[in-house]
């Protein structure tokens, strides 16, 4: 009987850990997935910046912020492989 309890304890305790070593999982993720948005979103604004100092016509600069806006990673990569002026 004490044997047959000391299981069911055990068991309690590793489910306890197991989840509780998900929260932990949980919790590291989300702060990376925050943290990897805040890096996109401040690229993106640098990459709005350098393209209103650009010297590019009105339209140009227009439709790079746009795809910037809505399309924060794709259009970030776009601009920087294709948009950008290199120096």
């Amino acid at each position: 009987m004490l044997g047959c309890l000391y299981l069911v304890a055990l068991g309690l305790a590793l489910c306890l850990f197991a989840l509780a070593l998900l929260g932990v999982l949980g919790a590291l993720t989300m702060i990376a997935f925050h943290l990897s948005g805040l890096v996109v979103l401040l690229l993106d604004v640098i990459a709005v910046i350098e393209i209103v100092k650009s010297r590019d016509d009105g339209t140009k600069k227009a439709i790079w912020i746009l795809m910037i806006i809505f399309l924060p990673v794709l259009g970030l990569l776009l601009w920087f492989f294709l948009g950008r002026k290199r120096s």
